[in-house]
């Protein structure tokens, strides 16, 4: 799968390249506003020749160009390092915000093999600052309690309204200024479309018992509370899992803005671990632009992410769907400080996660069920909804071999533990 059989490259690529690249770049010594970089020559016999190389850098704040410039590239003999000093980023790194810097070497002649500007190597290093959420919108007018409508509660504010289902938690509808932005509810979910590692391990038998259990999650207490600009709803679940359970809070502003504090506690005898810890909901099939600050731009996993770099992103959701021959789980980015989906005008849903502990987000332009379902992308079947998927994380993909090891230990899901994230949902104008 690296190369397809239509000579294109496969996502796995780039993490294939960057493992196999021979010179690297790391911090140095910061001295007053210079910054120090080392460039370490990886390769046994032949010398970085900097007449025959050419580099750049590009220093980004909370994802934006804010900096860049060439680096003149000093001859490095093999298994030596060499030293780059960058002029004049003290000022830069010094502002608030989340400063990343990313260094590119590249053919600076052409070879036999590539043209001048090939990239032959590339690193990323955060050097100051973290990415810090903008807060809630001003509040607005205080909002009434929500409000019963048979199997539903319902919040209502200015140019908003946002309709929770009492049964199983989840948000059945989320409109701004008359406009449905979900085409079907956000509710937990702990499955995947199974990979063919998956298939392999014989996960999509072994874990089956997650396949469901987030739409028949059963609320068990409901209790809400706040009279001001913002209402909080709070619904206690019982998972269909052994003795699992999990919270969900939402905090809706008076902005429209809703906050969502996801608690899951998979556990019981004999509990196998998860494939996916998450939200999902559907979202109109116009709402099709993704544009998102995290590591990109091809798709990444916990266990494969290495090809990728912290920035912001953007695509088509059909295009940044890998079609694999062999239809599975695809799409997923990590690392997601904030992301839009957005529709021509550029009006959607934004998405921001909150904590230390950072979104990964999957999109899908298929149903989950045709995804897994399907044999060859000719049987993948466009439909008027986008899957989107907010999650804590999925199980690693894997990769020791196809036909029976799991993920590494320290890329799985396991019971027994509690996991915890939280996001904020708004509408983008």
């Amino acid at each position: 799968g690296i190369v397809r059989p239509d000579r294109s490259f496969g996502p796995q690529s780039a993490e294939i390249k960057k493992a196999y690249q021979s010179a690297h770049f790391s911090p140095g010594e910061r001295e007053g506003n210079d910054m120090n970089i080392n460039l370490r020559n990886e390769f046994d016999f032949t010398t970085l020749k900097g007449d025959q190389l050419d580099g750049e850098w590009q220093l980004t704040r909370n994802g934006e160009v804010v900096a860049t410039g060439n680096i003149t590239v000093p001859d490095v003999a093999p298994g030596a390092t060499g030293s780059i000093v960058l002029k004049d980023l003290g000022a830069e790194l010094d502002s608030p915000g989340e400063h990343f810097l990313r260094l590119t070497l590249k053919l600076g002649t052409d070879a036999p093999w590539a043209p001048k500007g090939h990239d032959l190597a590339w690193d990323q290093m955060k050097l100051s600052g973290d990415y810090i959420p903008p807060t809630p919108a001003p509040p607005g007018a205080a909002l009434a309690g929500a409000k019963k409508n048979g199997n539903l509660l319902n919040v209502q504010g200015k140019g908003f309204t946002a309709d929770f289902d009492r049964r199983n938690g989840s948000l059945v509808s989320y409109k701004i200024d008359g406009n449905e932005l979900l085409a079907r509810p956000l509710q937990l979910n702990f499955w995947r479309p199974p990979t063919n590692n998956d298939e392999g391990a014989n996960l999509h038998r072994k874990l089956s018992i997650w396949r469901n259990a987030g739409s028949r999650a059963k609320v068990t207490a409901i209790k809400t509370k706040g009279a001001g600009p913002s209402q909080i709803l709070k619904f206690d679940l019982k998972l269909p899992v052994a003795q699992s359970t999990a919270k969900l809070v939402y905090t809706v502003h008076s902005s429209g803005e809703i906050e969502i504090a996801v608690t899951v506690n998979p556990k019981g005898k004999d509990v196998p671990m998860l494939p996916r810890i998450g939200m999902q909901c559907g979202i109109p099939a116009s709402h099709s632009t993704w544009k998102w600050y995290g590591r990109g731009p091809t798709e990444n996993y916990q266990d494969r992410h290495r090809g990728t770099w912290v920035g912001q992103h953007s695509g088509s959701v059909e295009y940044l769907f890998n079609h694999y021959l062999d239809p599975q789980e695809s799409g997923n980015r990590t690392g997601i400080r904030w992301a839009t989906l957005t529709n021509q005008e550029g009006q959607g849903l934004r998405v921001e996660s909150l904590g230390r502990h950072l979104l990964e987000i999957a999109a899908y332009p298929y149903s989950p069920l045709n995804i897994e379902l399907s044999r060859h992308p000719i049987d993948l079947q466009r439909h008027q909804t986008n899957t989107i998927n907010f999650d804590y994380g999925q199980l690693g993909l894997g990769g020791t071999n196809s036909w029976g090891q799991m993920p590494l230990k320290q890329y799985r899901l396991p019971a027994g533990q509690s996991y915890r994230y939280s996001f904020r949902l708004s509408p983008q104008r």
